[in-house]
């Protein structure tokens, strides 16, 4: 036998041993991705960074790439009808909400039970001007929608049938919408029901990462909606798209026409174990039923080696380390 034979004899069999660790290699089920909860201290992190288009410039600009838009979905709300009792707030999807136009013989199963934690932060700037960001003193806004961590979406009234609300209450007068979240300015420092943020431009939210629905007869990658806008440019509707997610891309057959696979709407994620403790890579790739029980045994260290095991063995995206 040929030196060269024995070692491809050998690295197929290390491709073998890593596909073994990391379980099997059929499609996920999205459903039960939904369900999977991870400690109370994990969290996850992104940011997400938003350029647009001055209204004054038609040509190409010099400085930066316009933010694509993407498909804004039927759950877009115009900024003329988001009623006066919809504030900026920080908090898009809570924990343990109330359902209280929910069928208990519907398909769609009542609430959720908690999900995974997200601190997104979002930047706007301008194309314009130096691409210079764009803060507190130029009236930018930002609001966002997702699906909650089972897959669905909220609203305040029945218009949506079969769909979800949150009951309103003197203790959550400014969740009239569940998943829902809306920014102004940023760098306002309160950080809570002011939506605002810590520099200047950025806006911070915290939610739920959203979980996988059924569009059509296919599943859709996990995606937050986002409208940006500010005076003197073009509103951009588009879609936040998270790193390593199986059904994005190709797999996106439920919206052909969105940008699942686009660079500039994807956001990687960072996954922490602590307050204190430092982020580090995540890809959604990885997010598996045994991924708990796997980093349990070892914390966040031995989940990182498992992760870049998993991708060399099922060639996985993982996020790019800086």
């Amino acid at each position: 036998m040929s030196v060269s034979l024995i070692m491809l004899s050998f690295i197929l069999l290390v491709e073998l041993c890593l596909l073994s660790q990391s379980g099997s290699t059929e499609s996920p089920n999205p459903a039960a991705l939904n369900q999977i909860r991870l400690p109370p201290t994990y969290s996850f992190s992104g940011t997400f960074e938003v350029t647009l288009q001055p209204t004054a410039t038609a040509a190409s600009p010099s400085c930066a790439t316009i933010t694509p838009g993407d498909v804004k979905g039927p759950f877009h709300i115009k900024p003329e009808t988001v009623p006066d009792a919809f504030p900026p707030r920080q908090e898009a999807c809570v924990h343990n909400p109330v359902c209280i136009s929910c069928d208990q013989d519907a398909a769609i199963p009542l609430g959720y039970n908690g999900g995974l934690p997200l601190e997104l932060s979002v930047t706007v700037k301008t194309a314009g001007a130096g691409c210079a960001v764009l803060g507190s003193s130029d009236d930018a806004t930002v609001d966002i929608w997702q699906a909650d961590p089972a897959g669905a979406y909220w609203q305040a009234s029945d218009l949506w049938a079969n769909r979800r609300q949150r009951r309103e209450g003197a203790d959550v007068p400014t969740h009239m919408y569940n998943c829902r979240a809306h920014g102004e300015g940023g760098s306002s420092g309160d950080g809570g029901e002011g939506g605002g943020g810590g520099a200047e431009g950025e806006i911070l939210f915290t939610t739920l990462i959203p979980g996988h629905y059924i569009a059509g007869s296919a599943w859709r990658p996990r995606h937050i909606h986002l409208r940006a806008r500010a005076p003197g440019h073009q509103t951009l509707v588009t879609q936040i798209y998270f790193g390593g997610d199986p059904f994005s891309g190709e797999a996106d057959t439920a919206c052909s026409v969105c940008k699942s696979d686009h660079e500039l709407l994807q956001v990687q994620l960072e996954l922490k174990t602590c307050k204190t403790c430092a982020p580090q890579a995540f890809s959604l790739a990885n997010l598996t039923d045994d991924f708990r029980s796997n980093c349990d045994q070892g914390g966040l260290d031995v989940c990182a080696q498992k992760q870049k095991q998993r991708h060399r063995g099922r060639r996985l995206l993982l996020p790019k380390e800086e």
